[in-house]
């Protein structure tokens, strides 16, 4: 009579087929990749903003009279939100070329201009970026407001700057900044592309790029930048590059 012999039972997966295996095991990898990919692409961009505000001149606004606006609580905030924001030296500003040739001109004053590096946010959680000028000696206009950068499904900047002149002497209120006229507009912007917000009495030049970062050691922000172009004194700048 010949013996049968009984095979061995192998401990762990052994009452599942061998292809069936492989279907769990490409299975969890599948997820596993899915799961990378989606923390990808919630990780908010990074882009460089840079703006130019100047006052015009020679204003042709045909006479018309502007009610004088009405500065939003949030507008007067002086400090940069903590961790949001990186300002750049001014030998990576791209827009260099425009503001020499508006201060070459008799028809503009510059009064602002400035670039930043931030992470790019959906609306509801989109950071403002306050800005604020001191008036200069020989200059009788300021500027204060907020820049936001937006990430949807689309690019967006919102922008809601004022125009302040300082408050007459005779006032008896001499070095308050009173709001003249104001830009508020919501635009969809396509990056690497100029955008001008206008305005009869001063206007607004944005250009809004992708960050790539190159390894290039970081700069003084105010290095070798025109009084326009430096951080107010007293106020804070965070960097998104700094470590704790």
């Amino acid at each position: 009579m010949k013996k049968t012999r009984s095979r061995p039972h192998s401990r762990g997966c052994a009452h599942y087929p061998k292809y069936a295996r492989l279907y769990v095991l490409s299975g969890f990898l599948i997820l596993l990749c899915l799961s990378a990919g989606s923390l990808k692409a919630e990780y908010p961009p990074i882009y460089d903003v840079e703006i130019i505000v100047f006052r015009n001149l020679a204003p042709n606004d045909g006479g018309e009279r502007w009610t004088t606006p009405v500065m939003h609580r949030d507008v007067n905030r002086r400090s940069f939100p903590k961790d949001e924001f990186t300002e750049l030296a001014y030998r990576l500003y791209q827009m260099q070329n425009i503001t020499r040739a508006l201060e070459n001109s008799r028809d503009y004053e510059v009064l602002y201009h400035r670039a930043w590096r931030q992470l790019a946010y959906d609306k509801r959680n989109s950071v403002a970026y306050p800005v604020e000028t001191e008036i200069e000696k020989g200059k009788g206009n300021s500027v204060q407001g907020l820049v936001r950068l937006i990430r949807e499904r689309f690019l967006h900047l919102d922008v809601d700057l004022f125009l302040m002149a300082n408050q007459d002497p005779a006032s008896g209120m001499s070095g308050h900044r009173i709001p003249l006229f104001e830009i508020e507009e919501k635009r969809r912007v396509r990056s690497g592309e100029y955008h001008y917000f206008d305005h009869p009495r001063f206007g607004v030049i944005a250009r809004v790029t992708p960050y790539r970062p190159s390894g290039t050691p970081a700069e003084t922000p105010d290095a070798g930048a025109p009084a326009s172009h430096r951080q107010p004194q007293g106020e804070s700048v965070a960097r998104l590059d700094e470590t704790p």
